[in-house]
């Protein structure tokens, strides 16, 4: 069996608002999700999906809109559950 860690990062841009999220350690067809959410209602997103076991995966970078959050999720290929690892930075 073979068991990895995900790991989520979100990196900024610079100091232009624009974040971009990244996931380490993926499983081949987890997928790598950025969401711009603001008052709980989700703005924008982007999602990237892993081609193979222990890569890693970048989302394109989106920009904060007035306010709003960054949350980075991976979704689990083998679950049918809602995403998991999710990290916020508010």
């Amino acid at each position: 069996m073979y068991k990895i860690g995900r790991q989520v990062y979100l990196w900024r841009n610079n100091d232009n608002g624009c974040i971009h999220a990244q996931g380490k350690s993926m499983r081949n067809g987890d997928e790598m999700i950025l969401q711009v959410v603001s008052g709980g209602m989700l703005i924008d997103d982007d999602v990237q999906r892993a081609n193979a076991t222990g890569v890693s995966v970048n989302t394109q970078s989106l920009c904060n809109k007035g306010g709003a959050g960054f949350r980075g999720l991976v979704k689990d290929a083998n679950a049918n559950g809602p995403e998991t690892g999710t990290y916020q930075n508010w």
